[in-house]
């Protein structure tokens, strides 16, 4: 049999009731994945060919983490900007920084 015909094919769905993070669904789709780091090198490259913007801009990076007491498994995905992205301020809590306002 050809490897194509021995492949299996899958199906995953998302019930995003209240949002998703990207860099969380990017990565359990990788860990689902039999070949992540390949998985993750197609994904890189296929935002760069289609954004060619943002070549060599970012890199994407994997890695095996363990949480809570269960010591639970996952994949995390980390995004990281080559100029050093900081993440946006929201709108107006300029004006509650420092201020006892909440946000410190």
């Amino acid at each position: 049999m050809s490897d194509n015909k021995m492949k299996k094919k899958l199906h995953a769905h998302f019930d995003c009731f209240s949002g998703a993070a990207g860099d969380m669904m990017l990565a359990s789709c990788l860990d689902a994945s039999d070949d992540a780091e390949r998985l993750l090198q197609y994904v890189q490259t296929s935002i760069e060919e289609g954004i060619p913007e943002l070549k060599g801009e970012f890199s994407l990076k994997m890695e095996r983490v363990w949480r809570g007491m269960g010591r639970i498994a996952a994949c995390k995905v980390h995004v990281e900007s080559v100029y050093g992205h900081k993440a946006a301020p929201v709108p107006g809590a300029a004006a509650t920084i420092g201020d006892g306002g909440g946000i410190d």
